[in-house]
């Protein structure tokens, strides 16, 4: 049986289809290879930046750490307007007026207790409110030194020791009320909690530079237990600050009672966070088992 032979008109719609496909089979060839690379070249841009950033630039941190060494050494971390105010360090050419001269010197006020017996604790949690402290993609120091802040608390509260916390909420509050909340509600101790950034790891906790041997006592029962718990790195107990050994955080500076600072990893470090996120609750039983020892060991039980 002979084939119809196609008229001119069945011929050219039939060019016309197979053109078509050809034409879309095409397209489809070019729109996934030039997808492949683009995507590619995208991910190249995207770890590289990540890397680099990470790696090579403190990015968020940086600027968290600079305000972080603001708020803790200075008298008054930001006017109204949210700007630093003068520096507070003993320096003649940089003056406040507005800054008593016993708040500006390096010493600290004293103040006397009456020993009754009765254990009052002043918790401190760093920063707050428009002063977020160290920084790193998403987290602030500010939420991490509450959470613990918080949990400490309960944990004094359920062994009856009364709990002054300086903030107990997401607020802003200078240095200066904080060290007047300790003195106004008579405080036996005075623990401010922080988390520190940069290109470091661990733990540490700070005293001050002239810290009695109760202060110095406190810092090391708090140490130890957060060590024996668990951390990435013991970075040991320090006086003086992380500017100079003489010159001390505004808190330990100018508190009236003994007093310490921790400092509860670092903010933009993965291990660190691992350990303060997995071990809150048990860091938090240690600084209030500490804080119980210490005053056992120097007050009498009434």
């Amino acid at each position: 049986m002979e084939k119809r032979k196609l008229t001119r008109s069945e011929y050219i719609k039939i060019k016309k289809r197979r053109q078509q496909k050809r034409k879309l089979l095409r397209a489809g060839v070019y729109t996934v290879y030039y997808g492949f690379w683009t995507i590619l070249i995208a991910l190249i841009f995207y770890f590289s930046y990540s890397f680099i950033t990470s790696k090579f630039k403190k990015d968020a941190t940086s600027i968290g750490s600079k305000n972080k060494d603001i708020v803790m050494y200075n008298y008054d971390s930001y006017d109204t307007d949210n700007t630093v105010v003068a520096s507070t360090t003993n320096d003649a050419s940089n003056k406040n007026t507005s800054i008593s001269p016993n708040v500006t010197d390096n010493k600290p006020r004293k103040q006397d207790f009456v020993d009754d017996g009765k254990l009052i604790v002043c918790i401190d949690a760093g920063h707050g409110g428009k002063d977020i402290g160290c920084n790193s993609k998403k987290r602030n120091e500010k939420n991490d030194t509450l959470k613990i802040a918080l949990e400490v608390q309960k944990y004094l509260k359920s062994k009856k020791v009364k709990v002054i916390l300086t903030r107990s909420n997401d607020y802003f509050i200078s240095l200066q009320k904080r060290v007047d909340i300790c003195s106004e509600k008579k405080c036996d101790y005075f623990i401010s909690i922080h988390r520190n950034c940069g290109n470091g790891s661990g733990y540490e906790t700070w005293t001050s530079s002239d810290a009695n041997e109760e202060s110095k006592y406190l810092a090391n029962s708090i140490h130890s237990g957060l060590v024996d718990i668990g951390i990435s790195k013991d970075r040991g107990v320090k006086s003086g600050s992380q500017k100079s050994s003489k010159e001390d955080y505004f808190v330990l500076r100018n508190t009236t009672t003994p007093a310490c600072l921790l400092e509860l990893g670092f903010l933009n470090n993965y291990n660190d966070n691992k350990y303060f996120d997995s071990n809150k609750k048990k860091y938090s039983k240690a600084i209030g088992d500490a804080i119980i020892d210490t005053y056992n060991q120097y007050h009498e039980k009434k």
